[in-house]
């Protein structure tokens, strides 16, 4: 069983007090008491006030004899817990379209129906609202050689972007937005078979899109097999070193496969478009139930276009990484502390899995209006998608539209 199917959450909702521990180090190398605690984050997705209360359980049933020095060591992890200065949004528990079948262990079967999140954890663990980082004056954007910098931000926040000249000429944006624009007009033509998979299937079928009149399409699946200019700037060697830095050496991803892996993005405000804006989730939330411990993983965004409120944005709460899903609103709602992310042509969003996002719809019509991007997933699990694994079809796009 994975990490985020302990029932860790779930004795200590009955009352079992619990803790967290390590072996002798001087044994034992590789895997300290740090490590155990950042696992309750990373793959249970445990809040700071769970982790605090797991740390001062292990004080109050120690069994120390010296009452004051127990007491100074409860303290200190409460010191710790306020200055992480939790502010929860401020938004009322919604209905929200989930897996009756999920059984707050991540899964997310296709079979769905509306509960209520006030009833349900996701994953195992993830209870409560989020904490939410006030970022006002915080920097987000930093060169590809700022890697402290870019690791600091991501684990406090939940996203990083990089804005690299650099890296971003390496990209060769007018190759890449080629290439793609001409697999995406054989796609509308109907030359290329099941492209799209299932990442627009809530869109409507292929070619119910229009812009000026003429089919459109606003997906197209594997995008790094199609275009040898995309999977140059998929697997930069800078980018790649980021996002091992911040999930692991043995970080992977799919990016061969021709239905699969990565996403070509093109969302539109115009008329007949069928893709716009999508509403508040996590990608945890769209995993499939078959493969739960491909987890942790990073969300890569490589804009081909800036963004802007003329041409829609990602909306963020800084932050929520560190809480559950609970509370999460259903649509398009405003969520107090969240934040606006403007990106740059050749910048790279990265996010983790369970950070709360949404998608703002462009207030302009066409060119003006053209956000376009290439988006997939780097992942640290143990487990791994076979070579034919249909996206497809496992992979669930529930947040609204």
């Amino acid at each position: 069983p994975s990490l985020a199917q302990h029932p860790l959450a779930a004795m200590i909702a009955a009352g079992v007090p619990c803790t967290v521990n390590a072996d002798d180090p001087l044994l034992f190398r590789g895997v300290g008491l740090v490590d155990e605690f950042e696992a309750l984050r990373t793959h249970m997705c445990m809040s700071d006030q769970e982790i605090a209360n797991i740390a001062r359980t292990s004080f109050e049933f120690c069994g120390c004899p010296d009452k004051e020095f127990v007491a100074h060591c409860i303290e200190g992890v409460d010191a710790w817990l306020a200055s992480k200065a939790p502010s929860p949004p401020k938004t009322l528990p919604t209905a929200r379209t989930i897996s009756p079948e999920s059984n707050g262990q991540g899964s997310c079967p296709k079979k769905l129906k509306t509960i209520d999140t006030r009833e349900f954890r996701f994953p195992a663990g993830c209870y409560g609202p989020p904490s939410v980082v006030p970022v006002q004056a915080e920097r987000v954007a930093f060169a590809a050689h700022e890697l402290d910098a870019i690791s600091a931000c991501f684990r406090k926040l939940g996203y990083v972007v990089v804005r690299d000249a650099r890296m971003a000429a390496d990209f060769d944006l007018d190759q890449v937005a080629s290439e793609l624009a001409a697999e995406q007009r054989r796609l509308a033509e109907g030359e290329l078979d099941n492209a799209l998979g299932g990442y627009g299937k809530d869109l409507g079928a292929p070619g119910q899109a229009t812009i000026d009149g003429s089919a459109f399409e606003h997906f197209v699946g594997g995008a790094t097999a199609r275009s040898p200019a995309a999977q140059r700037a998929w697997r930069h060697s800078a980018l790649t070193k980021i996002v091992r830095a911040l999930i692991g050496q043995n970080a992977w991803t799919v990016d061969s496969g021709m239905e699969g892996g990565t996403i070509y993005q093109d969302a539109r405000a115009d008329q007949g478009s069928k893709y716009s804006r999508i509403g508040w989730h996590t990608d945890l939330q769209g995993a499939t139930p078959n493969y739960p411990d491909v987890f942790p993983s990073v969300a890569v965004t490589i804009h081909i276009d800036g963004t802007s409120p003329a041409n829609g944005f990602l909306r963020i709460v800084p932050g929520s990484h560190h809480g559950g899903c609970m509370g999460m609103p259903e649509g398009f709602e405003y969520i107090e502390g969240e934040v606006p992310l403007y990106c740059k042509p050749g910048d790279v969003l990265l996010h983790t899995y369970t950070l709360w996002h949404s998608a703002a719809r462009a207030t302009a019509d066409g060119a003006a209006g053209v956000r376009r991007h290439i988006r997939g997933t780097w992942y640290a699990g143990q487990q791994r998608f076979p070579s034919d694994f249909p996206f497809d079809q496992e992979f669930n796009k529930n947040a609204a539209r």
